[in-house]
């Protein structure tokens, strides 16, 4: 199923009506759940990078201008895991034990929509 609802998850920060959070080991990459306009998302980057990190886009990113951010973006389609997809489900691998450990775990690279997916704008350091 295809669907453009959100999925209420833990961890996410609401930055000017965009629910936002940083994955990754140093938070290098930024998901906004849903497609949102350039401009948006950037307000939006903006002040959640401030918020949690009291960063800005060019220490973060080395992004210098909104525009350098903009061009950054990608609009791209999440699914929520529940194993890792490459192991055969019999061993007990590091990465399905991640995902089972943790309230969620996303994958975010499809550009075109996915079953189960849901609309994600991420901006990468």
């Amino acid at each position: 199923m295809i669907t453009t609802e959100l999925p209420d998850l833990d961890g996410f920060v609401e930055h000017h009506g965009i629910r936002i959070t940083a994955l990754g080991d140093d938070g290098e990459v930024l998901v906004a759940l849903g497609h949102h306009k350039p401009r948006t998302a950037v307000i939006a980057f903006r002040a959640a990078l401030h918020d949690r990190f009291g960063s800005t886009l060019a220490d973060w990113g080395d992004f210098h201008t909104p525009r350098d951010v903009e061009e950054a973006l990608r609009l791209r389609w999440a699914v929520l895991l529940t194993a890792c997809g490459t192991c055969d489900g019999v061993r007990d691998c590091w990465a399905c034990r991640d995902i089972r450990d943790a309230s969620w775990w996303m994958d975010y690279a499809a550009t075109e929509p996915v079953p189960a997916g849901f609309p994600v704008t991420i901006l990468t350091a």
